[in-house]
C-alpha cells in the first residue's frame, strides 16, 4: 500500500510510513469530468447525484471490499487535478517520461501505461 494510512480492505498490509518510508503518500484517484462549457447547474446536479449514489448501501459496502476508499467530492475536482499535476510534474520531467499518442485509438479514451521509464498510450485494457 502506498498511501499514508492503511487501507481497510488490506488491513494486514502496512502503510508506507509504517514500512519505514515516512511522508510517502501516493494514491490512485478517479473522478468524472465534463466539457468546460457545461452549465454550472448541470455540474452541481451531476455532482449531487454521484455523491448520492456513492452513499447508497450497495456502493458504500461494495467499493471498500474492492480496496477503494470512497470520498465523494465537490464540483471543484479540477483543483485536485491541478494539484496532482503540479505534484508530479518534476518527477515526470526528471525521469524523462513522454506521452506517446501514436498508438491512440481514435474511438476510445487514452489508456496510459509505462514501458521502462516511458509513458505510452495503450488501447488495450
Amino acid at each position: 500500500m502506498t498511501s499514508a494510512r492503511r487501507v481497510p480492505a488490506f488491513a494486514e498490509l502496512p502503510a508506507m510510513a509504517e514500512a519505514g518510508v515516512p511522508g510517502f503518500d501516493v494514491a490512485a484517484w478517479a473522478g468524472i469530468m465534463v466539457p468546460a462549457a457545461t452549465p454550472k447547474a448541470v455540474i452541481a446536479r451531476l455532482n449531487a447525484e454521484v455523491n448520492k449514489a456513492l452513499a447508497t448501501p450497495a456502493l458504500a459496502e461494495r467499493l471498500p471490499e474492492l480496496g477503494l476508499q470512497v470520498a465523494g467530492g465537490t464540483p471543484e475536482f479540477g483543483e485536485h487535478i491541478r494539484r496532482e499535476a503540479a505534484r508530479w510534474a518534476g518527477v515526470v520531467k526528471k525521469a524523462g517520461i513522454k506521452a506517446d499518442w501514436s498508438r491512440q485509438p481514435a474511438a476510445r479514451g487514452p489508456w496510459l501505461t509505462t514501458r521502462g521509464s516511458r509513458l505510452v498510450a495503450d488501447g488495450s485494457q
